[in-house]
């Protein structure tokens, strides 16, 4: 029941890293605090076996520092590092496949991969909301409650964004 405990807060632990990223001012902070969560996350999965998610969270990791390079280097930002993403994802997570509930994190990543691509933040918001759905499923599957958790309140977070940034200006009655 300890064990547990722990790792569930680590789950946690992982969750308050990745709000904090909404505090941060830079895009480059942002991954940053993005690449931190996911170490964390990787930590957590870890401890639950829960292979295909420390693959998909560790690459991700990998995939936010890449990203905050976009703006130094030119290959940071050509379309075949978003590219060659899409396809490391597919791959680790077919190398690490804990059996049907793996789909789920991989299309889930790849929604994720997608959206941070983006410059666009309303198609950032939308792709990224797609993600949640995909890992809760996962996360009740493999026993990550911290995870279910997560998705949720990130899920409700980016729903408010959409609502509040992307809504479109209603035409007052004349």
């Amino acid at each position: 029941m300890i064990n547990q405990i722990i790792i569930q807060g680590i789950g946690v632990l992982a969750l308050i890293l990745f709000f904090c990223s909404f505090q941060a001012k830079s895009r480059k902070n942002i991954l940053y605090f993005h690449l931190l969560s996911s170490a964390v996350f990787a930590i957590h999965f870890g401890l639950l076996s829960a292979w295909t998610a420390v693959a998909m969270v560790s690459l991700n990791g990998v995939k936010s520092y890449i990203f905050t390079l976009k703006k130094e280097f030119k290959w940071a930002r050509s379309n075949v590092t978003l590219y060659l993403f899409l396809v490391l994802f597919w791959v680790f997570g077919l190398a690490v496949w804990e059996g049907y509930h793996s789909i789920f994190v991989i299309i889930a990543l790849n929604f994720v991969v997608i959206s941070h691509w983006s410059n666009n933040t309303r198609k950032l918001r939308w792709l990224f909301m797609f993600s949640h759905p995909l890992w809760i499923i996962y996360d009740f599957m493999v026993g990550s409650y911290a995870g279910i958790f997560s998705e949720i309140v990130i899920f409700f977070s980016g729903a408010i964004g959409l609502w509040r940034f992307e809504r479109k200006p209603r035409v007052k009655d004349k």
